[in-house]
């Protein structure tokens, strides 16, 4: 497998806005790199368009 999957990322309502997802996103970028993956895939729920974007 050549992919680092990952689902249900959350942030708390009250953390929001203040760069951590996209901290958490730039990890998993690097740690995907350091271990051969090609590409990350991140699953969501097409019912809530909050998680699409």
């Amino acid at each position: 497998m050549n992919s680092l999957y990952f689902y249900r990322l959350s942030v708390s309502p009250e953390a929001r806005g203040k760069g951590i997802a996209k901290s958490i996103l730039n990890w998993l970028e690097e740690y995907a790199k350091k271990h051969g993956k090609s590409e990350i895939v991140c699953r969501v729920r097409m019912s809530i368009p909050k998680n699409i974007q």
